[in-house]
């Protein structure tokens, strides 16, 4: 888990396993028949396979509904045995290659989705930036802010008062901060000017 990151960042979603994948019925009259079902399947259910593994595990995916309550550890553990002996767990060849490429973040899935099923525009382009870095973008103008704050205290004590290198160096860094600040306000302003 990342700490301090948006709570679908730390989370980790797994949908229940499909009761069907757990019939021996299914498997046998409809998904052993195709072998692009069976492909598809085998890639469903191996996650699961490799998920619950101990009888904490068969607790734990009952108490958050993965699998349904009924299914006990020794069925479990004896579907999954003969699961695993008819699938090449190393391999992977008999399971769909899609599978292979593991889970997708939400948030890469939301970018796809805004770049892809939503349209290429530059206003989806300005919203997905804003949406993920407008809080560091935030975070850099404080830390600015902190320290011009302490470089202010500084020059106001004696010490530093009539130090003219502390003084040029703290010229340079404020210079440097508002450049900095006022670039990246031009940089934001830019794209939302075009938007409207």
């Amino acid at each position: 888990m990342v700490s301090g990151a948006p709570a679908h960042e730390r989370c980790i979603f797994v949908n229940p396993v499909p009761e069907y994948l757990l019939d021996s019925d299914v498997w046998k009259l409809r998904l052993c028949h195709s072998n692009g079902l069976h492909r598809s399947a085998c890639g469903l259910l191996l996650p699961y396979a490799w998920l619950i593994r101990s009888k904490s595990d068969i607790r734990i995916a009952h108490d958050t509904g993965l699998l349904p309550t009924d299914i006990k550890f020794d069925t479990w553990t004896a579907f999954i045995a003969d699961f695993t002996a008819h699938v090449d767990t190393h391999s992977l060849h008999q399971v769909e290659p899609r599978y292979g490429y593991g889970k997708l973040w939400l948030t890469r899935l939301n970018t796809l989705y805004l770049f892809g099923a939503a349209g290429f525009s530059l206003r989806n382009l300005v919203h997905s930036f804003f949406e993920r870095k407008f809080g560091r973008i935030l975070a850099v103008f404080v830390y600015i802010t902190v320290v011009l704050s302490a470089m202010q205290v500084a020059l106001a004590t004696e010490r530093f008062q009539n130090d003219t290198s502390i003084q040029a160096f703290s010229y340079g860094v404020a210079l440097m901060a508002v450049g900095l600040v006022l670039g990246a306000i031009s940089i934001m302003l830019l794209p939302w000017w075009s938007l409207f």
